[in-house]
Formats: C-alpha cells, structure tokens, sequence
C-alpha cells in the first residue's frame, strides 16, 4: 500500500506539472509581465499579444487563470510604463493597466483612430475600458497627428501620459497630461505664451522653449517639485531659447516665464 501511495504521488505531481508546462506552452503570443501596483489587486499580471489572432490574453501572474481577452489590431497602442525605483526609472512595456483611469475590474488600453496617410500616427487616440467604457478621448488638433507611442511615467503617487504630435511640414511638438482618477487627463502644458520640446527629456539632452516673436521676456526660471528654482536663463529678446538639462533633477520640473502676453509655464520631466 505504501508503495502504491508512493507511486501515486509521483504520478500525480509529475501530471501536475506537466498540465502546467503544457498550459503555459499553449498559450499564444509574446508574454509582457506587468508590474503589481498596475493591478488592482496588487499583484502583477502576464499578458501574452498575439497579432497573428488579433487577441490580448491577460492571465494571473500563476500562469493558470486566465482573466480576460483583448481584441486587438494595428490600431491598438502599446504603452510604454515608466516607473520610478530607487530615483531610477524602470520600462515595461504593455497594453492594458487597471489602476491608471480608474480602480474597476477592468482594464483599460490605448487604441488609435484615423490613421494619417503616411501610416505614421492618429488624428486622435481614445482609452478604452475592456467593459465598452471609452474613458478619455485625445484630440491631435487641425491638420497634426499623434504618433503612434505613450509613454506613461508614474512619479510615487503620480502618473503623467507623454505623446508627441506632429505634421507633415516637420514641425513636432511634445504634450504632457496628468492622469487623474476623478478628473480623467488634465493638460499640464501650455499652449500659449510658452511652449517647450520634448516635454520628457534625457539626462544630457537639450529642451527648446518657443516664446513667440516680441515676447518682451527677459528670464526662464525652473522650477523642481519642491518649489525650488533650480535655474535661471537670461532672454535676451529671443523668440527661441535651448536650455541645457544639466543641473536639473529627475521627474517633474516646471519652466516658467512672463511676457508680454502674461505669465507661462510648461512642466517637463527629465528621466
């Protein structure tokens, strides 16, 4: 009897680990690990993207539940996550969050609408619920296209969503939103009198700000999270000034000035 149990037991573990090495095989596409604090629960969660079926499978982070499906096509945007760990960023890319838009059970993605003629980017993009909710709608504006990347940057308790517009005479421009729960996407930057590219920059790269022909501004100040200002750049009747990043901390810094047309300030983020 002893013996029998024993052989039992192997048998049974040695099905049990294949049925899990086997479900695990069976399951199509690239697998995508998405950090805990973008679930609800806490815990993370896989989603494996297969474009060859047109299908998001997202399951448990156990391999064995499978939670939900979504249906995607070329138009659906893979979300670039940046999160801070230890003052350093860290990248996950992925499709879906739970916790970004609301704290429901569903998951919300990015999907992209009227596509420009180049096949470059989108008029506008809207976040979708997997419930059939459309949580936010972003419009690129008159004759400009969103291209076809987010990039979503969560600071301690603060997400920001970072997208780039363009048209087709090369002029680009960066547009920096605060995602909010309970106010949905609130524009950071501004669009007049000052306005600065890229809104998200790397260490040692150099930010443009645009001020406008006959600003009549004679200062830059940045200014860090703490309120601090952390630099001062002299203008000199300039339309157009470049100011380096050295000096400047990571994550959000806010570039204010005032002119002729009244006070303005665009916040950035350095990584």
């Amino acid at each position: 009897m002893k013996k029998f149990t024993l052989v039992l037991s192997f048998v049974l573990s040695l099905a049990i680990g294949l049925k899990a090495q086997t479900y695990v095989g069976e399951i199509p596409g690239t697998p995508t690990i998405v950090p805990g604090f973008l679930s609800n629960n806490g815990c993370p969660y896989i989603e494996y993207s297969n474009r060859d079926s047109n299908t998001c499978s997202i399951y448990d982070i156990d391999f064995m539940t499978h939670i939900t499906d979504i249906g995607i096509n070329e138009d659906i945007i893979e979300v670039n996550y940046w999160y801070v760990i230890n003052n350093a960023y860290t990248t996950s890319g992925s499709y879906s969050s739970q916790t970004l838009f609301n704290n429901d059970d569903s998951f919300e993605y990015v999907v992209g609408h009227d596509r420009d003629e180049w096949g470059g980017g989108y008029s506008y993009f809207t976040i979708n619920s997997t419930n059939g909710n459309v949580l936010a709608t972003i419009q690129a504006g008159n004759d400009y296209y969103w291209n076809g990347f987010m990039h979503i940057y969560i600071i301690e308790n603060n997400s920001y969503l970072a997208i780039t517009r363009y048209n087709h005479n090369g002029y680009s421009a960066g547009a920096l939103y605060q995602i909010s729960q309970t106010q949905g996407l609130i524009k950071l930057d501004a669009e007049l009198p000052i306005s600065v590219f890229p809104t998200v920059a790397n260490r040692g790269q150099q930010i443009t700000v645009e001020l406008g022909e006959n600003s009549n501004a004679t200062e830059i100040t940045v200014v860090n999270e703490l309120g601090q200002v952390v630099k001062r750049v002299p203008v000199n009747g300039q339309s157009s000034v470049v100011i380096p990043t050295t000096g400047l901390g990571s994550g959000l810094n806010i570039l204010n000035t005032n002119n002729a047309k009244g006070n303005g300030g665009c916040k950035i983020i350095i990584k």
